[in-house]
């Protein structure tokens, strides 16, 4: 049966010695399944021939129905040449092909296969000076074929017939080297010496070179004699590393990297390692203990594979996955028993429910986009790589387990654009996901802001939209790789979303994409990394009076506008209590500011549930922040300016949603607040239903503020003496603007 094979050819500059440990190039590869005229295989391409040609009437060439090149001789000579396989000489060379001959003719050489530098086209077998080596292929009387090697004539061992697999190394090396010959064996070849099999069969073995000065940068395929061979699959590369073998104690070959095969023959739960193909053998365990990453390109398991919770598993986006054994992803549950979480499966169509089993199925659901609720999934219901579902955990199952086939490649996820367009998502892979290089290649089809549902500090157990409260959401702007905790929680401090996990996206568009290049070993950059020299941020918390806190952070860093902009990123909701800055009308739980200018101000929000005793802190910061810039807490309504890096604010302030009270300043105002005698005895004191202000200087302005610090009036003056009228009972502040400074004064009515 003729095998389908595709390869993809790499150009290679050899400037290191072998032993370095680059191998398995790909120079040269050509299966003819592409089409049956012949000329579609001579070109310039990197994978067609320079040249197949005979020297007038008798060798006729051909692609035939079955899609083999066919070489028919029955006069002249004819070949088939590839020169500048690789541009320079190659180091080692494998030259693989299928052979058949049909010929009954006994001829010694009737077939030559040359490889060399500057062979040329012609159609005669080039000479020895240009040749690094050459063999010949014998036919026999009765159909069958042998090998022979030409510079010493001699002939090696055994007869052949019918369709077969030649491979031929070659070491143009100077040192020995090992490989994995194809029955199974590590053989050893010296320098400027070449073996051939027959399919498992060795048939010569450490033939010396024709001429070993000569480079391995031309091969040709020479027919002599009468004749008719059939070929295909014609592959040129460097010879692969045999693979090594984990014993149990030790590597065979040494450590693994991404240029060596690796075989687990005995249980591993050892250090991280990264491998080209890797196969874990039957009754074996390759297990992934937390910490622990390893990248592959093929995986063939006919043992079992377990990634436990913190492992990763990273394969390349050509890998494939084969094999009889099991794939097994063991997640522990940072969800308290009974309160639901985002999760998203790391194994193709798995069974949701028997991910999570124990629970009755209206606890499996959804997100639907056009009403911002969540439907249940029925039973069964196979996971969808990127989807996010939302899964109530129950008290007897916390430890989640996903067994199939680990995604790997390139997924497009569909997102809808109605309503909100709020979209459930999730990790589809074996491995943590990159949040920067996800948004980067999703900057296009999603919004800046990323959602991750937190329950560990709250008491949710029913899921009723996510724009309800805002009370177990993080949030992560991913342009500017800066976390916001859940209110009353702790921020996460990675830029990756770990294996299985879900989160809320907003779609700009229908489709959202993931590919391999998003995948990480790592658990993620630490927040308190510096991306550019003169960035800072800092993380601003509201603390309650009855315990709960809310969190949010002002950046400043390069690309960033002080205008909403992707670096911006507003709560998904708000619940009773808030905290929050302002850009025009927005409200923002992370604001990205442009180029760091200290004459900058932020305007800040607060909104409290009840009336109480509040607190301001400064939690966090890096950057600039962290090297000691000051942070002014400005309080508008008493007139004080705080600096949060020597401690935090208390303030008093009713229950209600102010925006004028607070802000943030980074120097402190040149007219602060002045004493009574700096304005000559400013006066405020009661007439009737009014107040009257009166100052021996011009009063510029006033602003009227409530207990809770709501704005009731302001008042340009440019009088001496200014009365403020339409008060109702209650306590007020008036901030007082002269020639001279300014003043507050508390009054009640």
């Amino acid at each position: 049966m003729k095998t389908h094979l595709f390869f993809k050819r790499i150009l290679f500059l050899w400037i290191l010695a072998f032993s370095a440990g680059l191998w398995g190039q790909n120079y040269f590869n050509q299966n003819f399944n592409s089409s049956t005229t012949l000329s579609d295989y001579i070109g310039s391409g990197s994978n067609q021939f320079t040249a197949i040609s005979s020297s007038g009437a008798g060798t006729t060439w051909s692609v035939n129905g079955s899609n083999v090149l066919q070489a028919v001789r029955t006069g002249n000579a004819g070949a088939a040449t590839k020169t500048n396989f690789n541009g320079t000489a190659a180091a080692t060379l494998l030259l693989k092909f299928d052979f058949n001959s049909t010929s009954t003719t006994a001829t010694t050489s009737a077939i030559t296969v040359a490889v060399g530098t500057a062979l040329g086209t012609a159609n005669s077998a080039p000479s020895n000076a240009s040749t690094h080596s050459k063999f010949g292929i014998n036919t026999l009387a009765n159909g069958s074929y042998s090998f022979r090697d030409i510079s010493a004539s001699v002939n090696g061992t055994g007869t052949f017939s019918g369709n077969q697999t030649i491979s031929w190394y070659i070491n143009n090396s100077a040192t020995s080297i090992d490989y994995l010959a194809p029955d199974g064996t590590t053989v050893s070849l010296a320098a400027d010496r070449y073996d051939i099999w027959v399919g498992a069969t060795q048939t010569l073995f450490s033939r010396s070179a024709t001429t070993s000065s000569v480079g391995l940068i031309d091969f040709k395929i020479i027919l002599g004699q009468t004749g008719t061979a059939l070929f295909d699959n014609i592959s040129l590369s460097e010879i692969p590393a045999p693979p090594t073998t984990w014993n149990g104690t030790t590597w065979s070959g040494g450590n693994p990297s991404a240029s060596t095969d690796a075989v687990i023959d005995n249980d591993y739960t050892g250090a991280s390692f990264t491998a080209n193909n890797l196969t874990v053998n039957a009754t074996r365990t390759l297990t992934l203990n937390s910490g622990t990453t390893v990248t592959s390109n093929n995986l063939t398991n006919n043992g079992a594979v377990v990634v436990n919770d913190g492992g990763n598993f990273i394969q390349t986006a050509s890998g494939s996955y084969s094999g009889s054994g099991t794939f097994t992803v063991n997640r522990n549950s940072a969800s308290a028993a009974n309160k639901y979480a985002f999760w998203s499966s790391p194994v193709s169509a798995a069974n949701i429910y028997a991910v999570f089993p124990g629970f009755t199925p209206q606890y499996v659901m959804t997100y639907n986009t056009a009403t911002d609720f969540y439907d249940v999934v029925p039973n069964p219901t196979a996971t969808t790589a990127g989807i996010g579902y939302s899964v109530k955990i129950p008290a007897t199952a916390p430890n989640l387990t996903f067994i199939g086939t680990p995604n790997n490649g390139s997924f497009n996820t569909t997102l809808s654009t109605v309503g909100n367009t709020y979209n459930l998502v999730g990790n589809p892979y074996p491995s943590n996901l990159d949040l920067p290089a996800f948004y980067t290649a999703n900057s296009a089809n999603i919004g800046s802001t990323l959602w991750f549902w937190d329950n560990t500090s709250n008491s949710v157990t029913t899921q009723s939209g996510n724009t309800t409260v805002n009370v177990g959401y993080a949030t992560y702007n991913a342009a500017g790789s800066t976390w916001v905790a859940a209110p009353t929680s702790t921020a996460p401090s990675e830029n990756a979303a770990k294996i299985g996990q879900g989160f809320i996206v907003e779609a700009l568009t229908t489709t959202l994409a993931f590919t391999n290049s998003m995948r990480v070993a790592t658990a993620g950059v630490s927040l308190n990394k510096n991306v550019v020299v003169d960035e800072g941020k800092y993380w601003l918390k509201l603390t309650t009076p009855y315990g709960s806190y809310i969190s949010q952070a002002v950046t400043y860093q390069q690309g960033a506008s002080n205008g909403y902009d992707p670096y911006d990123s507003k709560a998904i909701a708000t619940g009773s209590d808030a905290f929050y800055s302002l850009t025009g009308t927005q409200k923002l739980i992370i604001q990205g500011r442009a180029a760091f200018d200290i004459n900058d101000v932020v305007q800040l929000g607060n909104k409290h549930f009840e009336n109480g005793q509040f607190t301001i802190s400064l939690s966090q910061k890096e950057g600039l922040f962290a090297n000691g810039q000051a942070v002014y807490l400005k309080d508008k309504l008493l007139g004080t300016e705080t600096n949060l890096q020597n401690g935090s604010y208390t303030f008093a302030s009713n229950a209600g949603d102010f925006t004028n009270r607070f802000e943030i300043v980074y120097k402190q105002s040149l007219l602060g607040t002045v004493s009574a005698t700096d304005t000559g005895e400013l006066q405020v004191y009661r007439s009737g239903n009014d107040f009257v202000i009166d100052s021996p200087v011009k009063i510029r302005s006033i602003e009227v503020y409530d207990a809770s610090g709501r704005l009731m009036q302001s008042i340009i003056s440019g009088l001496n003496k200014q009365t403020v009228t339409n008060l109702t009972k209650g306590v007020y502040f008036f901030q007082i603007s002269t020639d001279s400074g300014k003043v507050s004064r508390k009054v009640l009515k």
